[in-house]
């Protein structure tokens, strides 16, 4: 007689509650949809009225020659450093490089600071970081430094060490080279997060100097980091990410061609009104990182939640709306309806304010 035993059941690899793969969510962005609507007629008065405010954001002439002048002196004594090594006995100098804004020529008016990253080829100690911060100052206050540049202050901060000549800053950053970044200890060297953000601005500056140098970017660039600096929920997009995004909504389109201004000023509120930098979407992948780095991933759930930048952007709509940037289109449509029993037809008309 045979006896029926019980099944087992079946073996399952692998954790059963394991989520499956992420599976990134595509906003809704019109102009990769629908290329034809992003062709009205031209709208001249938001152009101008983008361009006059981008005017007002841009740094008088005096004030980039200042600011110039302080940036190549300081590049200047730290070349020497360079050229002659017997001149700083504290650590060896690799490279020094002019980053950020300022050597994009994106920086507001009012934000008088340019970035220099200084690389170590040995390992930057807080001691050796303050001997330099010393030297530098020695050599601006020098009789051979410019007059501007003599009531120069230096101060040591966790990055590196700025230097300050009125309303002008320069911010040095420390870092090493890549293959030293391992042997670094928080209680003798900089910090590795600010070393990392040092080598991370120098492949920042390569990547915008091949790929953003249109100027269409440039000013949309620079009217992005005027809302960061006026609106909250902007507060948390960095410069990089500004930076891609402009670049993202001026040249990633259908036709490979620059959008106007106008255009890709709507293209910017449309994305992120869309949850274009939301948890689960798509976003930015960043071009300089190994394995498809998601820019708006490296901020925090509550950053990115629409509280933040979605809904911010929403709110920015309405401001626009109301005051001064969107001309406001009332569109009549009529829509027909063919009613089969009758054959009547009755017109319906839809009020649509478009900000397209």
């Amino acid at each position: 007689m045979a006896v029926r035993t019980q099944q087992r059941a079946p073996y399952r690899r692998g954790n059963p509650s394991q989520t499956g793969p992420f599976i990134p969510q595509f906003p809704l962005d019109l102009v990769m949809l629908e290329p034809n609507l992003i062709i009205p007629a031209d709208d001249q008065k938001l152009l101008q009225c983008l361009l006059d405010h981008h005017g007002k954001l841009t740094p008088s002439p005096d004030s980039q020659h200042a600011l110039s002048n302080l940036n190549n002196r300081i590049c200047e004594i730290l070349d020497n450093i360079i050229v002659n090594p017997s001149t700083f006995e504290s650590g060896q100098l690799d490279h020094v490089r002019s980053v950020g804004s300022f050597k994009l020529n994106t920086w507001l008016n009012g934000s008088c600071i340019s970035d220099l990253a200084c690389v170590f080829r040995t390992l930057p100690t807080l001691e050796a970081v303050q001997n330099l911060a010393n030297f530098v100052r020695r050599q601006l206050t020098s009789n051979n430094s410019p007059a501007e540049h003599v009531n120069s202050k230096v101060e040591l901060e966790s990055y590196g060490f700025s230097v300050a000549s009125g309303d002008y800053m320069v911010q040095v950053l420390i870092t090493t080279t890549p293959m030293n970044l391992n042997r670094t200890s928080p209680d003798i060297h900089i910090s590795l997060t600010a070393q990392k953000i040092a080598l991370a601005s120098i492949r920042h500056l390569r990547w915008a100097e091949e790929n953003a140098t249109h100027t269409t970017v440039k000013v949309l660039i620079r009217i992005l980091k005027d809302f960061r600096r006026r609106f909250r929920g902007f507060a948390y997009m960095n410069s990089w990410l500004i930076d891609l995004l402009a670049h993202y909504v001026v040249m990633n389109n259908p036709s490979r061609q620059p959008l106007p201004l106008n255009h890709a000023f709507r293209r910017v509120f449309h994305l992120l009104a869309s949850g274009f930098l939301l948890p689960s979407s798509t976003g930015l992948i960043d071009p300089c990182e190994q394995g498809n780095v998601r820019l708006h991933s490296l901020m925090s759930l509550v950053e990115q939640v629409s509280i933040r930048v979605c809904m911010c952007t929403c709110k920015s709509f309405t401001l626009l709306f109301y005051y001064y940037l969107v001309r406001v289109k009332i569109i009549e449509i009529i829509w027909k309806k063919i009613i089969k029993k009758t054959g009547e037809k009755e017109s319906n008309t839809l009020l649509f304010i478009s900000i397209l």
